[in-house]
């Protein structure tokens, strides 16, 4: 399910590895992320959080110095929203 439906608000643009055809966790998605959040006004990679459902392909996101959230369920969603609202 996306996230963007319990986030709405939170999120300053999302981007799909569908949407660019590169599959994550190659670093060029996340490089795109990176340069998607600059031209949002988010300068540092630390202040973008990947929220994704794979441990693997999404948490590698953090070797770019992204935070990354995993998504397991929809209550680990809840708690993210919770987290983030707070920022």
């Amino acid at each position: 399910f996306p996230v963007t439906i319990f986030l709405p608000d939170i999120f300053h643009f999302s981007l799909y590895s569908d949407e660019i055809e590169v599959s994550k966790p190659h670093p060029w998605f996340f490089d795109q992320v990176k340069r998607g959040a600059r031209l949002n006004g988010v300068n540092f990679p630390s202040e973008i959080v990947h929220i994704g459902d794979h441990p693997i392909c999404d948490g590698l996101s953090t070797l770019s110095g992204i935070q990354f959230r995993l998504v397991e369920n929809y209550n680990t969603a809840m708690v993210i929203n919770k987290e983030l609202d707070q920022l």
